[in-house]
Formats: structure tokens, C-alpha cells, sequence
């Protein structure tokens, strides 16, 4: 069914930044919370798919499907979560513990009482093709939090925008501000037409909006390998580069097996090679960044056939 389509694209997506967050280049302080971002963006996203086929289970097994439904919600919780930290961080070029603490800490009291309680989702009902929630006397306390924590983000990122010391700095938080207003869109008209009394489910847009988010969040951190397009089409000099660079470690993935020569002239193809990724295949470049000269280099490509 074509309500699968955004859930299996936006799960692909995940996998592919999971396989390449290596060349995801940040600050250790913002790399901790995506990689807990990208980690509960894919739990949710799992939810999402299991949750289309057995919404006719509502019938019959509703407190499942209840506690099912819920902890997507708690996904969504630590999703606003994490995304506040990493923009304080971009913003503060650092983790920084005074936020991090009582942000977190509000999110696993509001998962505890999502879990325990009905006062934010009571239960679950079919709408016909998946399911959606029943909410709960205080579910509204719920859109609030989610609404605060997206406008804190980006109030936080404008804040970095005008603060900034440097033009880079200031391309990097607009980014950021542009891929939480790709993620808060389909929240944003979900929330409305649930306000408005219709019988929708967030899971078959919201996935759209988190793929458009996750692409230009690590386009924002510096991940711009992932999306050279050359690296995907067999044949082009990227294409080679990676596939050299992966094969690498797939051969002898530890360096067992290696005597000391031949481990010190793994480690330098390897060098050449993520020299030559990050210059996007310009061989004089790539010298420069090593800090050799263009001869030396092109003898070592011929040796290591690069």
C-alpha cells in the first residue's frame, strides 16, 4: 500500500547515515545526542511500519496496541529532547551539562507518566488503513511540550544565527533552523487537524518531514560525503575511492594476520584514499592536505593502485 512508501524511504534513509555517520564530521559534544537522535528516529520509524499492518488488532488485543502506540510517543518525546541539546550544542560549540540535565530528566518523567498513566493517551482506534491514539484528559499538555521544545530549537539556533563570530557558524544554525521547520511542518498540521476533530495519523506524513530534517541536519554538521552523488554511481572516481576505502576493512578489518610492514602501508592507502574522499578526488589538493608534494602522491597511488 502506498502508505507504506514514506515509512520504507524514511527507514532507508536512517540505514545510510547509520553506514556513513563515520564521515559524519562534529563536535563529540553534538555527535553523542544524533547518534541518540538517529537511534530513536529509527525506533520510531519501526513503529511506524509495524503499526500499519495490525491496526485490525485494536479489537481485539487494545491494551497492546495501547502501549504500542505509546511508546512511538516516547519517541517523539526524547526526539524534541535530543533535538534541543544538539542545537544548544551547535550554538555553545559544546555538550553543555546545566541543559542537558534537566532536559533529559523531564523527558523520562514525561515518558514514566506516558507509560503508566492514561492521562496523555487513553487508548487506540482503527481509522480504517492504520490506527491512531485516543487522547487523554491532559494530551494536550503533550502538544504543548512538543511545541515548546521545536520553537526552543529554533529560537535557539536564531539566537546562534545572530551571535556568531564567524559566516560558517551562521550557515550551520540557518540549516539547522530550516531542517526543524522541514520535521515541525507535518507535526504542526497534524496537531491541527486533530484539533479539529479529524481521525488522521502523524506516522503517514511525519515520516516525509523527518527524512527532510535528518538530510539537511548532516548536511548542517558537515556531513557532505553522504550526499556526493558520485559516490553512488559505479564507475566515477568517488565510487572507487569509497569502495577501495571499504574494502579495506572488510578484508582485514583489525589488521590480524599483517606484519608491521604491511599493516603501516594499509594504514597509508588508507590515509591517500580518505585524503583524496575529503578533496573530492583533486589529487593536488589531497597532497596539500597531507602535506606532500603532487609527485610523491602520484607515485603512491600508482604503488598502492589507487
Amino acid at each position: 500500500m502506498w502508505i507504506y512508501l514514506p515509512a520504507v524511504i524514511a527507514l532507508l534513509i536512517k540505514f545510510v547515515i547509520i553506514y556513513k555517520r563515520y564521515d559524519i564530521l562534529m563536535l563529540p559534544g553534538i555527535s553523542r545526542y544524533f547518534i541518540a537522535l538517529l537511534v530513536t528516529l529509527t525506533i520510531a520509524n519501526i513503529v511506524e511500519l509495524l503499526g500499519y499492518p495490525y491496526f485490525h488488532l485494536v479489537e481485539t488485543l487494545p491494551d497492546v496496541m495501547t502501549f504500542f502506540l505509546k511508546i512511538y510517543y516516547v519517541t517523539l518525546i526524547f526526539l524534541f529532547s535530543f533535538l534541543l541539546q544538539i542545537t544548544i550544542a551547535i550554538v555553545r560549540r559544546k555538550s553543555s551539562f546545566r541543559f542537558s540535565i534537566p532536559n533529559l530528566t523531564l523527558a523520562v518523567l514525561f515518558s514514566c507518566f506516558m507509560f503508566a498513566t492514561d492521562l496523555f493517551v487513553s487508548g487506540v482506534e482503527s481509522i480504517g488503513y492504520t490506527i491512531t491514539r485516543v487522547p487523554g484528559e491532559y494530551y494536550y499538555v503533550f502538544q504543548i511540550y512538543a511545541l515548546v521544545m521545536l520553537f526552543s530549537s529554533i529560537g535557539v539556533c536564531i539566537y546562534g544565527y545572530f551571535s556568531a563570530g564567524n559566516h560558517y557558524s551562521k550557515i550551520q544554525c540557518t540549516y539547522v533552523i530550516l531542517s526543524v521547520v522541514m520535521m515541525s511542518t507535518p507535526i504542526f498540521l497534524a496537531m491541527a487537524a486533530m484539533s479539529l476533530g479529524m481521525r488522521v495519523n502523524a506516522a503517514v506524513i511525519l515520516p516525509i518531514g523527518v527524512s527532510l530534517f535528518l538530510i539537511i541536519l548532516t548536511y548542517a554538521l558537515n556531513a557532505k560525503g553522504i550526499y556526493n552523488l558520485r559516490v553512488w554511481i559505479p564507475g566515477t572516481q568517488m565510487f572507487k575511492l569509497y569502495l577501495s576505502l571499504h574494502k579495506e576493512f572488510m578484508i582485514y578489518p583489525d589488521g590480524t594476520n599483517l606484519t608491521a610492514k604491511e599493516r603501516n602501508q594499509r594504514n597509508e592507502k588508507r590515509f591517500l584514499i580518505e585524503a583524496l574522499i575529503k578533496a573530492d578526488g583533486n589529487q593536488g589538493q589531497a597532497a596539500r592536505n597531507l602535506n606532500i608534494s603532487q609527485s610523491s602522491m602520484s607515485v603512491k597511488r600508482k604503488f598502492y593502485k589507487i
